[in-house]
């Protein structure tokens, strides 16, 4: 049939698709340590926005137990065997939060590689390339 009015015939919506940019850095207080030292990480998620991260979670795979001794951290974390999870709940666009881990030197020397990684329960990341963040420091003697 034919159609008078065709004006009506379209529509239009506008859509916002909610996505952020989470960045995890991993750092420590010093790049070289004596054996027996207690290393300090510092760990920053930051949300890049423009939209809110719910359920955040940075996972930590700690040291082998061989080169470190995990003692504590301030991220309200679990610990199973050497995985460190810290949920820390949600983080609005363009905010960041920061919490340390502490693990203690164990008398080998050479490197020790400490890698974190985050994850949000929503909504999309559109940028994965700093969702992990390695930090290698050096454990020699006479320091």
């Amino acid at each position: 049939t034919f159609d008078p009015d065709n004006s009506t015939d379209q529509a239009t919506e506008d859509t916002t698709i909610a996505v952020m940019d989470l960045e995890i850095t991993k750092s420590s207080d010093f790049d070289v340590y004596k054996p027996s030292s207690t290393v300090q990480y510092l760990i920053t998620v930051a949300n890049h926005g423009p939209a809110d991260a719910s359920g955040v979670v940075v996972t930590d795979n700690l040291p082998a137990f061989k080169q470190a001794v995990y003692l504590s951290d301030t991220g309200g974390c679990t610990k199973a065997g050497v995985v460190l999870t810290c949920s820390l709940g949600d983080i609005q666009g363009g905010d960041a939060k920061t919490f340390s881990v502490y693990v203690k030197i164990k008398g080998s020397q050479g490197t020790v590689t400490n890698t974190a990684t985050i994850s949000a329960y929503s909504p999309f990341d559109w940028n994965t390339a700093n969702n992990s963040s390695t930090r290698v420091i050096l454990v020699k003697g006479g320091v």
